[in-house]
Protein backbone atom coordinates (compact mmCIF):
# COMPACT_ATOMS: atom_id res chain seq x y z
CA UNK A 1 0.00 0.00 0.00
CA UNK A 2 2.75 2.37 0.40
CA UNK A 3 3.93 2.01 -2.65
CA UNK A 4 0.76 2.42 -4.14
CA UNK A 5 0.44 6.20 -1.95
CA UNK A 6 3.79 6.87 -3.39
CA UNK A 7 2.96 6.26 -7.13
CA UNK A 8 -0.71 8.01 -6.84
CA UNK A 9 1.43 11.23 -5.09
CA UNK A 10 3.19 11.37 -8.00
CA UNK A 11 0.98 10.64 -10.33
CA UNK A 12 -1.15 13.57 -9.13
CA UNK A 13 2.29 15.59 -9.15
CA UNK A 14 2.32 14.99 -12.72
CA UNK A 15 -0.94 15.69 -13.68
CA UNK A 16 -0.67 18.90 -11.26
CA UNK A 17 2.33 20.11 -13.76
CA UNK A 18 0.58 18.71 -16.94
CA UNK A 19 -2.22 21.06 -16.24
CA UNK A 20 -0.27 23.72 -15.42
CA UNK A 21 1.79 23.49 -18.88
CA UNK A 22 -1.20 23.66 -20.66
CA UNK A 23 -2.77 26.46 -19.00
CA UNK A 24 0.29 28.72 -19.96
CA UNK A 25 0.98 27.77 -23.49
CA UNK A 26 -3.11 28.64 -24.21
CA UNK A 27 -2.11 31.79 -22.49
CA UNK A 28 0.50 32.55 -24.35
CA UNK A 29 -0.53 31.78 -27.97
CA UNK A 30 1.07 31.86 -31.15
CA UNK A 31 -1.29 34.41 -33.38
CA UNK A 32 1.12 35.56 -36.16
CA UNK A 33 4.98 36.89 -36.38
CA UNK A 34 5.30 38.53 -32.85
CA UNK A 35 6.39 36.79 -29.92
CA UNK A 36 3.97 35.36 -27.34
CA UNK A 37 3.34 38.46 -24.91
CA UNK A 38 4.72 36.91 -21.11
CA UNK A 39 4.91 39.68 -18.78
CA UNK A 40 8.99 38.80 -18.26
CA UNK A 41 10.96 37.38 -21.46
CA UNK A 42 13.59 35.31 -19.29
CA UNK A 43 14.57 31.94 -18.58
CA UNK A 44 12.83 31.09 -16.01
CA UNK A 45 9.15 32.04 -17.48
CA UNK A 46 10.30 30.34 -20.62
CA UNK A 47 11.21 27.39 -18.56
CA UNK A 48 8.26 27.27 -16.76
CA UNK A 49 6.06 28.02 -20.11
CA UNK A 50 7.67 25.45 -22.62
CA UNK A 51 10.74 23.98 -20.31
CA UNK A 52 13.84 23.01 -21.82
CA UNK A 53 15.10 23.13 -25.77
CA UNK A 54 15.79 19.90 -27.48
CA UNK A 55 19.56 18.86 -27.69
CA UNK A 56 21.81 17.13 -30.22
CA UNK A 57 21.93 13.43 -29.87
CA UNK A 58 24.67 13.54 -31.12
CA UNK A 59 27.06 16.04 -29.49
CA UNK A 60 30.56 15.28 -31.33
CA UNK A 61 28.79 15.00 -34.57
CA UNK A 62 26.88 18.69 -33.95
CA UNK A 63 30.22 20.22 -33.07
CA UNK A 64 31.81 18.82 -36.17
CA UNK A 65 28.96 20.16 -38.33
CA UNK A 66 29.67 23.50 -36.44
CA UNK A 67 33.17 24.35 -37.42
CA UNK A 68 32.51 23.12 -41.12
CA UNK A 69 29.71 25.80 -41.42
CA UNK A 70 31.88 27.91 -39.13
CA UNK A 71 34.35 28.16 -41.82
CA UNK A 72 32.36 27.84 -44.89
CA UNK A 73 30.61 30.81 -43.67
CA UNK A 74 33.33 32.63 -41.79
CA UNK A 75 33.55 35.52 -44.70
CA UNK A 76 29.50 35.80 -45.05
CA UNK A 77 27.87 38.11 -43.15
CA UNK A 78 25.41 35.95 -41.03
CA UNK A 79 23.91 37.08 -38.06
CA UNK A 80 24.49 34.63 -34.96
CA UNK A 81 20.52 33.24 -35.04
CA UNK A 82 21.35 32.19 -38.94
CA UNK A 83 24.56 30.66 -38.59
CA UNK A 84 22.97 28.45 -35.88
CA UNK A 85 20.24 27.58 -38.19
CA UNK A 86 22.57 26.36 -40.81
CA UNK A 87 24.22 24.19 -38.59
CA UNK A 88 21.52 22.69 -37.37
CA UNK A 89 20.31 22.06 -41.00
CA UNK A 90 23.55 20.58 -41.66
CA UNK A 91 23.39 18.88 -38.84
CA UNK A 92 19.74 16.79 -39.81
CA UNK A 93 21.44 16.41 -42.99
CA UNK A 94 24.30 13.83 -42.04
CA UNK A 95 21.69 11.77 -40.16
CA UNK A 96 22.20 14.12 -36.69
CA UNK A 97 18.44 14.56 -34.36
CA UNK A 98 17.96 16.43 -31.82
CA UNK A 99 15.75 15.17 -28.41
CA UNK A 100 14.00 16.76 -25.69
CA UNK A 101 15.00 16.14 -22.22
CA UNK A 102 11.73 14.95 -21.30
CA UNK A 103 8.17 14.68 -22.85
CA UNK A 104 7.32 18.05 -21.00
CA UNK A 105 9.48 20.04 -22.75
CA UNK A 106 8.78 21.65 -25.45
CA UNK A 107 10.68 24.80 -26.20
CA UNK A 108 11.94 25.44 -29.30
CA UNK A 109 14.82 28.15 -29.46
CA UNK A 110 14.69 30.70 -32.33
CA UNK A 111 11.18 29.67 -33.93
CA UNK A 112 10.32 33.40 -34.47
CA UNK A 113 13.56 34.66 -35.20
CA UNK A 114 15.18 31.83 -37.33
CA UNK A 115 11.42 31.87 -39.50
CA UNK A 116 12.03 36.27 -39.59
CA UNK A 117 15.35 35.63 -40.87
CA UNK A 118 14.53 32.69 -43.70
CA UNK A 119 12.24 35.35 -44.83
CA UNK A 120 14.37 38.78 -44.67
CA UNK A 121 16.59 36.34 -46.75
CA UNK A 122 14.27 35.58 -48.92
CA UNK A 123 12.89 38.69 -50.06
CA UNK A 124 16.15 40.85 -49.76
CA UNK A 125 18.73 38.45 -50.73
CA UNK A 126 17.24 35.56 -52.90
CA UNK A 127 14.29 38.11 -54.31
CA UNK A 128 12.52 34.74 -54.11
CA UNK A 129 8.50 34.97 -53.88
CA UNK A 130 7.90 34.71 -50.33
CA UNK A 131 3.72 34.83 -50.73
CA UNK A 132 1.12 31.82 -51.39
CA UNK A 133 1.03 28.47 -50.43
CA UNK A 134 3.84 27.00 -52.54
CA UNK A 135 6.15 29.37 -50.94
CA UNK A 136 4.66 29.08 -47.39
CA UNK A 137 4.96 25.12 -47.98
CA UNK A 138 8.65 25.69 -49.15
CA UNK A 139 9.36 27.62 -46.04
CA UNK A 140 7.95 25.19 -43.39
CA UNK A 141 9.86 22.43 -44.96
CA UNK A 142 13.10 24.57 -44.76
CA UNK A 143 12.10 26.07 -41.31
CA UNK A 144 11.88 22.26 -40.14
CA UNK A 145 15.41 21.62 -41.08
CA UNK A 146 16.51 24.69 -39.10
CA UNK A 147 14.73 24.21 -35.91
CA UNK A 148 15.85 21.91 -33.04
CA UNK A 149 12.87 19.82 -32.25
CA UNK A 150 12.37 15.93 -31.65
CA UNK A 151 11.75 15.00 -35.47
CA UNK A 152 10.56 11.06 -34.53
CA UNK A 153 7.41 12.52 -33.41
CA UNK A 154 4.74 13.22 -36.18
CA UNK A 155 2.74 14.88 -33.94
CA UNK A 156 4.86 17.41 -33.07
CA UNK A 157 5.82 17.95 -36.99
CA UNK A 158 2.63 18.46 -37.85
CA UNK A 159 1.84 21.21 -35.09
CA UNK A 160 5.51 22.80 -35.83
CA UNK A 161 4.61 22.61 -39.47
CA UNK A 162 1.54 24.61 -38.25
CA UNK A 163 2.93 27.03 -36.10
CA UNK A 164 5.66 28.22 -38.54
CA UNK A 165 3.28 28.87 -41.05
CA UNK A 166 1.31 30.72 -39.48
CA UNK A 167 4.52 32.88 -38.35
CA UNK A 168 4.87 32.81 -41.82
CA UNK A 169 1.63 34.19 -42.56
CA UNK A 170 2.29 37.18 -40.41
CA UNK A 171 5.24 38.06 -41.53
CA UNK A 172 3.25 38.42 -45.46
CA UNK A 173 1.09 40.84 -43.71
CA UNK A 174 -1.73 38.33 -44.02
CA UNK A 175 -4.59 39.60 -42.21
CA UNK A 176 -4.85 36.61 -39.20
CA UNK A 177 -7.72 38.13 -37.33
CA UNK A 178 -9.96 36.00 -38.07
CA UNK A 179 -7.94 32.99 -36.97
CA UNK A 180 -7.50 31.37 -33.95
CA UNK A 181 -4.50 31.74 -31.92
CA UNK A 182 -2.49 28.59 -31.80
CA UNK A 183 -1.39 26.77 -28.43
CA UNK A 184 2.44 27.72 -28.11
CA UNK A 185 3.54 24.16 -27.50
CA UNK A 186 4.04 21.26 -29.27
Amino acid sequence: RRGESLRLAAAAGLREVVERRRALVVRYPIAGAALPQLETHDGATVAEVWGAQAQPTDPALHHRVALRVWRRTMRARLTATVREALVDREYRRRGGRFAFPSPLDTFVRGLHRRTKDLHEDWRARLRRETSGDAACAEAVAEMLLRLRWDDRDDGARAKLAHLVARIWDGLEGLDLSGRAPLSSAL
